[in-house]
């Protein structure tokens, strides 16, 4: 995948007043660039929040950055090891790193699935009753109207059809399958589950190598 990404790749995009993700993992681009000409991208020092990015920057710009070395500093002063362990690969920045609602979906319904449970289990005795019986159920019942309505004819979601999308949406349905709900939503969800898991078993990633959704470090 990085190598194909870097065939379409041409450094004047990186000098160019716009921002773009590459500036995240401007490790990836050493020995293609001129680190002297991308000083402009710098916000409070860092190369968008990203340790790793500012690291190179600093290193192989022929200037010392200081406001570069104060955010390195202050990241291995604010991370859990305290300056004796790693960083995180982005401090102090909100991205999306996956373009795909369905992921956020799926996530949504994990966690509040799991929040229930925590708190049927008593773990939770600080959750207000009405979270659990207004806000919680309603929250589900959106994910699950969405979900289901968005799965195409033959099982798979989103157009063009996805793969990792389909998979987004079945790891979304499989736990909302334990909710309380009739037999007739019962029956929709295990119908919507089976025609999503032969759309990919037919599927078998085969023809969707360029189709990735993530846009964090691990596409370079």
């Amino acid at each position: 995948m990085r190598d194909s990404k870097m065939t379409r790749f041409h450094p004047s995009i990186i000098y160019s007043a716009t921002q773009t993700t590459l500036l995240h993992s401007l490790e990836a681009l050493i020995g293609l660039i001129d680190f002297d000409r991308i000083n402009h991208h710098k916000i409070n020092g860092s190369m968008m929040a990203s340790p790793s990015s500012t690291a190179a920057y600093l290193i192989y710009a022929t200037a010392w950055d200081s406001d570069s070395e104060d955010y390195l500093r202050h990241v291995l002063s604010a991370s859990e090891g305290a300056g004796e362990g790693g960083v995180p690969s982005a401090l102090h920045f909100e991205i999306i790193w996956n373009l795909s609602p369905h992921y956020s979906m799926m996530l949504l319904a994990q966690a509040m699935m799991h929040l229930v449970i925590l708190w049927d289990q008593g773990r939770l005795p600080f959750l207000k009753q009405h979270m659990i019986d207004n806000q919680i159920p309603i929250l589900l019942l959106q994910a699950l109207n969405r979900t289901l309505l968005a799965q195409n004819d033959h099982g798979s979601w989103v157009n063009p059809p996805s793969a990792e999308v389909t998979s987004y949406a079945l790891l979304t349905l499989t736990p909302l399958q334990s909710l309380p709900l009739g037999d007739a939503i019962q029956h929709t969800i295990r119908d919507a589950l089976v025609r999503g898991r032969k759309y990919l078993e037919v599927k078998k990633f085969n023809d969707e190598r360029s189709n990735y959704l993530w846009i964090e470090k691990v596409t370079y």
